[in-house]
């Protein structure tokens, strides 16, 4: 074993912790400097991030930064579609299952790029903010959070307000509780992320009502029936 299997175990840990996909790395590694068979490269990379994955999700437990209930529904899909890839991948071999892997690093990193420049010049795009926060006019709201990075880099949740709804109307988006505004916001100049339990919404922007960046979390009001 040499100095640069070191570094890429180094660095591969290092991503995979942060969330950046650092098996690309340790794949990229094996493929360009083992010269080994993609798919021996696949179960080398699967066993290394065993141990990483049990010492992350120690940490990201302990921080609370992990929904249980979410991530184990995930999963069960996820574990299909392990043999589903399993049985592919054995019929396709491994040049055809590393061609596939080199296209969709491509896209990833196309998509990076580009997203990051969707703005500026001739890549910018109609805002797609709009037509889904438009479908947000008129929900009833059991409260709203704001969320805060402290210094560790864990999140804070403040409450900002509780009951009220979400008024859409010329552009702009309101955020209610009671009669009174606790976020307002143009919808061009903001961005928004659909909770993976699909009970609200992240909406990020500038509130016009104090001038601040701000990052707030809307939980929705069910009935029952």
């Amino acid at each position: 074993m040499n100095i640069s299997a070191l570094l890429a175990g180094l660095f591969s840990g290092i991503l995979g912790a942060m969330g950046l996909g650092g098996g690309s790395v340790l794949i990229i590694y094996l493929s360009l400097f083992t010269q080994g068979p993609h798919l021996k490269n696949q179960g080398i990379n699967l066993l290394f991030f065993i141990p990483i994955a049990l010492i992350s999700v120690i940490i990201y437990g302990v921080k609370k930064k992990i929904k249980w209930k979410t991530t184990l529904k995930v999963s069960a899909f996820g574990m299909v579609g392990t043999l589903v890839g399993w049985f592919t991948a054995g019929g396709l071999g491994g040049e055809v299952t590393s061609k596939i892997f080199g296209v969709l690093l491509l896209a990833l990193g196309l998509n990076q790029i580009f997203g990051k420049w969707e703005n500026m010049l001739f890549f910018k795009k109609k805002n797609r903010n709009k037509n889904v926060l438009s479908q947000m006019d008129g929900r009833e709201i059991k409260y709203v959070t704001k969320r805060t990075k402290n210094v560790d880099s864990t999140v804070r949740e403040e409450i900002l307000g509780k009951t009220g709804r979400i008024v859409v109307l010329n552009d702009e988006i309101r955020v209610m509780c009671g009669e009174t505004d606790v976020f307002r916001a143009n919808i061009d100049d903001t961005e928004h992320y659909l909770l993976m339990s699909g009970d609200g919404i992240t909406v990020s922007g500038v509130n016009k009502i104090n001038g601040e960046k701000m990052d707030i979390v809307v939980y929705y009001l069910y009935h029952r029936k």
